[in-house]
């Protein structure tokens, strides 16, 4: 009504007007003449009249843009998908193929076990609550490990999903109703993990097409290549691959937290191979 009264103003500017418009896009729901709703878009466009004294009429037209909004938005989440799919990239091509495929085959088994806390059975308030201190000791690991590997785009999901389960502690009272949301995001989080597995492959495919390096020069010392294994170390992923890891997520945790920190890493070297990957604890 503000905006309408402005509208009558002799000083009120036109493209000024225009712009301040509180009914440029207005969402309304509608009867779809099948018994249902639908949810559409309109404009209002106002167009003042001058007459000898003044403002005489103001018009105004009313035209459907649902079409143009839905368009808007379809490409908003299609860059914004577009932008996820770089962030993701760029943060696995610096982690370790064995971890990332270590990683991502635990975390399966994580989400299996997750659904299969969602699907057992509970008749009471005791039952609900030990359910759901399962599924946030599952999702806590989860979360922990892409955040050490800089997975960020697992550890968001998994953290909304924390913080569902955090919110159902909080009620009163618990029922199997209140888990559904739940069922819908974890599906949302496994199709999520199957997009990282198939990138990763794409990624691995892409490393192993580039050229091997040339060949060192006859007197060059030979260098041995990644995973051989040496008279002192058998072969497998060197411990001390772990030390950039380790201090990423020293960094991470220290920027979250707004402290400053100082990290040393001693005995690396003596950690064994087979346990030199991270893998999910019980």
């Amino acid at each position: 009504m503000k905006y309408i009264k402005l509208l009558w103003g002799d000083r009120a500017h036109e493209n000024l007007m225009k712009s301040i418009n509180p009914l440029g896009q207005l969402e309304i729901t509608m009867d779809n003449g099948h018994g249902g709703k639908e949810t559409r878009y309109l404009q209002f466009d106002f167009h003042r009249v001058m007459g000898p004294k003044g403002i005489k009429h103001v018009l105004c037209a009313v035209g459907d843009i649902t079409s143009s909004v839905l368009l808007a938005k379809e490409l908003q989440e299609s860059q914004e998908n577009a932008n996820a799919q770089l962030d993701m990239m760029l943060g696995m091509m610096h982690v370790d193929p064995l971890q990332l495929t270590s990683f991502l085959d635990s975390t399966e088994t994580g989400l299996q076990l997750i659904n299969a806390i969602l699907k057992e059975p509970a008749r009471n308030d005791g039952e609900f609550r030990k359910k759901l201190n399962g599924l946030f000791r599952e999702l806590h690991s989860i979360k922990g490990e892409s955040s050490a590997l800089n997975l960020m785009s697992i550890a968001h999901r998994v953290h909304a999903l924390e913080d569902m389960v955090s919110d159902l502690k909080k009620k009163a009272e618990l029922s199997g109703n209140d888990f559904l949301p739940m069922v819908l995001k974890l599906d949302e989080l496994l199709a999520h993990l199957r997009g990282v597995r198939e990138m990763a492959s794409r990624l691995t495919t892409l490393k192993d097409s580039v050229p091997a390096p040339a060949a060192p020069e006859p007197h060059a010392a030979p260098t041995r290549p990644k995973g051989v294994a040496s008279p002192d170390r058998p072969a497998g992923k060197s411990a001390e691959d772990l030390s950039p890891t380790l201090h990423a997520l020293a960094e991470r945790l220290a920027k979250d937290h707004h402290k400053r920190f100082k990290l040393t890493m001693n005995g690396l070297s003596e950690v064994p191979a087979r346990t030199s990957r991270p893998s999910r604890t019980a």
